[in-house]
């Protein structure tokens, strides 16, 4: 799955992919990273490019003659989708973000086995080496609820950027003409706002260009709308129903008690109990 993004400073590639697993034919391996390639062409050399999934290569910490594309935190030894991945990283000019970052054993497994034996570092974020700086920081989420034997992996991505010399004055939203409707309310507002072109009349003198006057006439439409009817309130409408929030929090509850258990005993309880919660 590819996804292009644009902003008014750089545009952002974002490449999502699910390789074949190791028990798969060569042919097959072969195939499917010809796609990768070809796909990875057609992306803008101007944009930031970000190559993320399931990608199956464990990438281990010896990075000897791989500086340029990963550091010395992987986990695990190199298996032959890890070396694929590698060269791949090494043609496109990629960096391996789970690779740069010290954190404990537990935050670098994005991948446990159903026996909740085997662990694995399987999942990886890539971005473009010339950006290897903007990216911070790459960990798990052990306790997200993925719906997965995986971990949900989050990277935090910070672009520096010139900052704009232009002042923007803050937006507070639209005004809530609808309240005009109310007699009361346009009374109230009809009267501050002769009060307040009377006070301008005043204020009117010969020197005063037309621009003058009209920046001070709309300053006085917004000041008093500003007062009555004032701004919209924009509500954010729940978009699932409370029965599935509380399905989601149930869920969310024994995954963390996956997480949290000391011993293999009760974790492969927790976990037999958050698969039936599951299904």
């Amino acid at each position: 799955m590819t996804g292009r993004f644009k902003s008014k400073v750089r545009n952002v590639t974002l490449i999502q992919y699910y390789d074949p697993t190791e028990t798969s034919e060569i042919e097959k391996e072969e195939e499917f990273y010809y796609l990768l390639r070809e796909t990875v062409r057609k992306v803008s050399k101007k944009d930031i490019l970000i190559v993320m999934g399931d990608i199956i290569a464990k990438v281990w910490d010896n990075n000897e003659g791989l500086e340029q594309i990963m550091g010395v935190q992987g986990l695990g030894e190199m298996n032959d989708n890890g070396e694929r991945f590698s060269d791949f990283c090494a043609i496109h000019d990629l960096v391996i973000g789970g690779t740069l970052f010290p954190y404990r054993r537990c935050y670098k497994i994005t991948w446990v086995s159903p026996d909740i034996i085997t662990e694995n570092q399987i999942d990886h974020i890539a971005v473009s080496r010339k950006f290897r700086r903007s990216l911070k920081d790459v960990w798990n989420r052990r306790g997200e609820d993925a719906s997965s034997d995986h971990h949900l992996v989050t990277a935090s991505f910070q672009l520096k950027i010139v900052v704009s010399k232009k002042k923007f004055e803050p937006r507070n939203g639209r005004f809530d003409v609808g309240k005009l409707k109310d007699p009361q309310i346009a009374e109230g507002f009809q009267l501050e706002l002769r009060n307040r072109f009377q006070a301008l009349e005043l204020e009117m003198t010969e020197d005063k260009d037309m621009e003058e006057i009209w920046t001070e006439v709309k300053n006085s439409f917004v000041h008093v709308s500003e007062r009555q009817p004032g701004f919209k309130n924009h509500l954010r409408r729940d978009w699932m129903s409370e029965h599935t929030w509380r399905k989601i929090t149930h869920r969310k509850e024994a995954k963390g008690r996956v997480n949290q258990n000391s011993t293999r005993r009760q974790t492969a309880q927790a976990h037999s109990d958050y698969q039936q919660i599951r299904k």
